[in-house]
């Protein structure tokens, strides 16, 4: 047996060995090797198979995930043989394909990839030419919008043509007389017309003239034996036509996916293609990959209790390899500030009773909208826990980087007038709006692009304009044609931007403008991005795609006008010093054939694809996001894992989202992000919620409830207690090391201590029901009050986490530890030890002075309206579609309030003064910085500080 089938379990070795000449489908439930699975096929199908590595292709949905199967195939088979593999995301191949045999169907190989970026500021461009006939309709239409309608309808494999066909003939949701498809259609003709004129293509066209050469000159994938899909569930129209196209010549494939986990109906992702392939391949097999290699058996349970609400779905289970582990948590507060202040103080509380075992990287907050994640950075802030938005700010979307990623597309396609107009000015050149558009008009009248005729100005063959602009533009077209010259000739890309910052000053350019060494930065990053880039293009063996010769026929008048203005073109190539390597036949007609030649892929070409279709955010966020709390919308943590997960919100008009038709996905998107924990998992929901400035109430989503009427075990009520026990599982689960004893407890100590120096001493302590848990808390041997109580350990305090470290570091036993540390564990209580940690079962904690002090019985009031008034029991849990909230927002602000006003001692008129407005007035952030969740109040709203005057 070969060594990468000894670790497999038998649905895995079961997959891995199948019948090549079989299609199959492993459908895999999240954390179950499915990774490993397809890498070992494919390992399997070289070595044991003897299929050619270059008669394979592997297709996957990031270049992540590329990357990783790639790292692991090195291992397994060798990189000479890994290099040979077609291997990719489905846009990332199909450039590659485009670029070697575009011209078949008129693609010229130096096309630029348009991003979504570019692409929005062509069609905000071209709204312009149809203002008039938006207001007669009166419309109302936004470029973002056009481009949601025109990106599905390509990956349906519409055209504008056929676009405008069901506008009129009703084909659509509207029926007929669809005036926005209609307007669409407008706008998608015009917008492919510029996208050709500019030598572009988008992201959706490389899918769309991928399956157009595919079908136009199938020998290209004459050689291809068998076709890996990754993320099956997640294919659109196009896509599943892609795959057909590769499997055509012998019907040899082998998806991975999950119809659970399809949750991107709204990028046109088709669940149905699973039962299309059963329909399009007869005898293809199923096979299930139900042992998850991740979360806990009570994570599973209540995942599986979600989604199995949807009863058409394929019915397949999953258990765990891991034992039950504490029970999930549905914890209910009373709105979104409590909500937060929850989530940022329950993560101190578990970093602290787990020893410091989980760090701040292992908690993931994820949220159906990004919307939900202000009061959460807020709370975070205040509590000083270092977090993270996933997928925030792109690295390519930074502006240094875009500057010089323009220059880089000019120097390689001249045509291209998006990054004419972003570079031309940059630095500043003193050539404005009105000098750029007047090039822009004088070039279309020539009939070549703005670039092409900025050069005929410097070289003196055009005339200059007025203003006249040809002596700036020394420091603009030399550079760019110097290095174009060393583009074709193949230079190095971090050689190339090298120069380019030097010849146009790009540093010094920089530092006039504010944190101009943090940009500068970025831009050296660049180059780093480069040379990773050529690694990996050597790792791509050219050897997997067959040169071969290729005939296309002069179809239309159109692609007559483009042969002729190639005739003319012949040679150039070599004249700039370009590398020829390839030809292609052109049948122009019978009695006459046209050579086209064209060049070899450089190094500039190969960098600028992978930068454009670039998924990944971890080239400057992989270092900064490791001691970070994870903040992310749901989507964008599908195929991540924590052993700590958040999921705030979980009530109806958010699971399922008021935004969506589409309630079986939302379901799955809950079920995806329950099953991205490892070890713990929160689920937390309000009792009213802020929503554009006007509180409402809210109710516990429908999946939960429906869960929850079939086992009402599913999910604790209170957040998990951390003992022990607790702590051994965890250590188990994610195979870290138990935490030495006398540091936990100094962790602990240290939380207490914050906790008390933040809410202060003359408050009762925070309890659990404040949370929706129980309604007391006693504590006995090894448990401990919530980190967010706001009083120490009556017993005496702890060592200090600082204290306890340097005594370990030291190397001292744990008996050293234990005397060293004793006499402050038992110095009020006779005969108590280090192991022994107790607190009050009373809600009352002892005054400095030895005696009770019961805070007025207003301010636990007023707190309970902020949190939770009462604990959450199953009547708190029912649905109530047709009842209002039982106390009204009149009553919420006033007796909040009030009761603020009596904690803090504050007179009639100052109460009357926090209610300002009116009963009924909504309640409002305070100014500057003071906003909700950022005063002195444990309950979030700000107040007075008698220390200093209250702001103004």
């Amino acid at each position: 047996m070969a060594e990468y089938l000894r670790s497999l379990n038998a649905a895995q070795h079961q997959a891995v060995i199948h019948d090549p000449k079989c299609p199959l489908q492993i459908l895999a439930g999240p954390g179950s090797g499915k990774t490993r699975v397809l890498t070992c096929r494919v390992a399997h199908l070289v070595q044991h198979h003897r299929i050619a590595p270059n008669r394979l292709c592997a297709v996957t949905f990031t270049n992540k995930a590329a990357n990783e199967m790639r790292k692991r195939l090195n291992t397994l088979i060798g990189e000479k043989k890994t290099q040979m593999l077609v291997m990719g995301t489905f846009h990332a191949i199909c450039a590659r394909y485009l670029r070697k045999y575009g011209a078949v169907i008129r693609v010229k190989n130096n096309f630029s990839i348009c991003d979504a970026d570019e692409s929005k500021k062509i069609i905000t461009r071209l709204l312009k030419d149809h203002v008039a006939y938006i207001k007669k309709k009166d419309m109302k239409v936004e470029p973002r919008d056009v481009m949601t309608a025109i990106s599905k309808a390509k990956a349906k494999g519409l055209d504008a043509v056929a676009l405008a066909a069901e506008a009129e003939t009703g084909t659509g949701e509207k029926g007929a007389g669809d005036e926005f498809k209609r307007v669409v259609a407008m706008i998608f003709k015009d917008y492919s017309a510029e996208l050709r004129r500019t030598n572009s293509l988008d992201f959706d066209d490389l899918l769309v003239y991928g399956v157009k050469l595919f079908t136009a000159a199938p020998d290209v994938l004459r050689d291809c034996r068998h076709i890996l899909v990754d993320e099956f569930q997640d294919t659109n129209t196009m896509q599943y036509e892609l795959m057909l196209c590769f499997a055509r010549g012998h019907k040899c494939i082998s998806i991975v996916g999950d119809p659970d986990q399809s949750i991107y109906g709204w990028r046109s992702a088709e669940v149905e293609n699973i039962a299309k392939m059963c329909r399009d391949f007869p005898g293809t097999q199923q096979i299930y990959l139900e042992e998850n290699y991740r979360s806990t058996g009570s994570i599973l349970a209540i995942s599986l209790a979600i989604v199995s609400q949807d009863k058409a779905r394929i019915n397949k289970g999953l258990h765990t390899s891991h034992g039950s582990g504490p029970t999930p948590s549905l914890i209910g507060v009373t709105n979104e500030i409590g909500e937060a202040a929850f989530i940022a103080r329950e993560i101190k509380r578990l970093k602290a009773y787990s020893g410091g075992m989980l760090k701040w990287g292992d908690f993931a907050i994820l949220l159906r909208f990004n919307a939900l994640s202000r009061a959460i950075e807020i709370a975070l802030q205040q509590e000083s826990i270092p977090n993270r938005m996933l997928a925030g700010h792109k690295y390519f979307d930074r502006r240094e980087v875009k500057d010089i990623i323009a220059y880089l597309q000019l120097i390689d396609n001249p045509d291209f007038d998006s990054a004419f107009v972003r570079a031309i000015n940059v630095p500043k050149r003193s050539i404005g709006a009105k000098s750029v558009l007047e090039i822009q008009t004088a070039a279309s009248a020539s009939g070549i692009s703005p670039m092409q005729f900025v050069e005929k100005i410097y070289a003196g063959t055009a005339p200059d304009i007025k203003p006249p602009i040809k002596r700036k533009l020394a420091t603009f077209v030399k550079p760019i044609q110097d290095l174009r010259k060393l583009a074709y000739q193949g230079c190095p890309v971090q050689d190339i931007i090298q120069s380019l910052l030097e010849k146009i000053s790009y540093e010094t350019h920089l530092q006039s403008e504010e944190e101009w060494e943090s940009r500068w930065d970025n831009v050296q990053e660049l180059i780093n991005f480069a040379a990773e880039t050529a690694n990996v293009a050597a790792q791509s063996s050219d050897e997997s795609l067959p040169n071969l010769t290729l005939r296309r026929p002069v179809d239309d008048e159109e692609n007559a006008k483009d042969r002729k203005r190639e005739g003319k073109g012949k040679g150039k190539a070599k004249e700039q010093g370009q590398m020829v390597t390839r030809v292609i036949a052109v049948d122009s007609d019978e009695e006459d054939e046209e050579v086209i030649e064209f060049t070899e892929e450089t190094p500039l070409r190969i960098f600028l694809q992978a930068a454009t279709l670039s998924t990944d955010t971890e080239i400057q966020e992989q270092d900064e996001s490791a001691g970070k709390v994870t903040i992310s919308t749901c989507h964008a943590a599908k195929g991540l894992e924590w052993p700590v997960v958040f999921i705030p919100a979980v009530e109806a008009g958010t699971f399922p989202s008021w935004r969506s038709d589409d309630i079986h996905e939302e379901r799955r998107l809950l079920y995806v992000a329950c099953t991205r924990a490892q070890a713990l998992l929160y689920l937390t929901y309000c009792r009213a919620r802020m929503t554009a400035g006007e509180m409402g109430s809210k109710m516990l989503s429908d999946f939960i409830h429906r869960a929850l009427n079939k086992n009402k075990a599913l999910l604790g009520l209170q957040p998990p207690s951390i003992k022990d026990k607790e702590r051994e599982f965890l250590a188990q689960l994610l195979n870290r090391q138990l935490p030495n004893k006398i540091l936990i407890e100094a962790m602990i100590s240290e939380c207490r201590q914050a906790s008390r120096s933040r809410d202060g001493d003359d408050v009762e302590p925070m309890e659990l029901s404040v949370f929706g848990a129980a309604s007391s808390f006693v504590t006995t041997e090894n448990s401990q009050p919530p980190a967010y109580s706001s009083r120490s350990n009556p017993v005496g305090p702890l060592p200090t986490f600082s204290t306890a470290r340097s005594i370990i570091q030291k190397g001292a036993t744990s008996s050293q530890i234990s005397v060293a540390t004793s006499s402050s564990f038992h110095s009020q209580t006779p005969g108590a030890g280090p192991s022994r940690i107790t607190a009050p079962s009373s809600s009352k904690a002892p005054s400095s002075t030895g005696t009770s002090s019961q805070p007025p019985s207003s301010f636990s009031s007023g707190r309970s309206l902020l949190y939770s008034s009462k604990p959450s029991s199953q009547a708190d849990l029912e649905p109530q579609h047709t009842q209002k909230s039982a106390t009204s927002l009149s009553t919420f602000q006033a007796s909040a309030s009030n009761s603020l006003a009596v904690m803090k001692g504050l007179g009639p008129a100052d109460s009357s003064a926090l209610n300002k407005g009116g009963a009924s007035a909504p309640i409002k952030l305070a100014a500057g910085t003071k906003r909700l969740g950022m005063g002195h109040s444990r309950t979030g709203y700000q107040i007075p500080n008698k220390k200093r005057k209250p702001s103004t």
